[in-house]
């Protein structure tokens, strides 16, 4: 599990499909991932994913968006997610690296 703590969930999410695995042409694509890949979703901000996600419950499932394979459980409460799935799509370790990134971002903020 990693923590979290003091980042935003839509920011979170944003940073993750950001960094997530981009399926290429030649994999079996779903249409929303096939548009995303030709070009046809244009930048995805924060906003977009709060307006999506961050009404729900304590627990934000996320298994593919936007056509890119995320695989985490985002639990509201504890501020800690499952990065492994995620992790054995993109890179091990981006995950917490991410995370890292944005702690750095936040502590760089006046």
């Amino acid at each position: 599990m990693i923590s979290y703590e003091g980042i935003d969930e839509a920011v979170l999410i944003h940073a993750l499909y950001q960094h997530a695995y981009k399926p290429g042409l030649g994999s079996i694509m779903t249409p929303a991932a096939m548009l995303d890949v030709m070009g046809s979703i244009k930048g995805l901000s924060v906003e977009d994913v709060r307006a999506e996600f961050c009404t729900r419950g304590p627990v934000i499932g996320i298994d593919y968006y936007r056509g890119r394979p995320l695989k985490v459980s985002i639990d509201i409460e504890t501020k800690e997610f499952d990065s492994r799935l995620f992790d054995r799509d993109a890179v091990a370790g981006v995950a917490q690296r991410v995370v890292d990134y944005l702690r750095a971002q936040l502590r760089a903020t006046p």
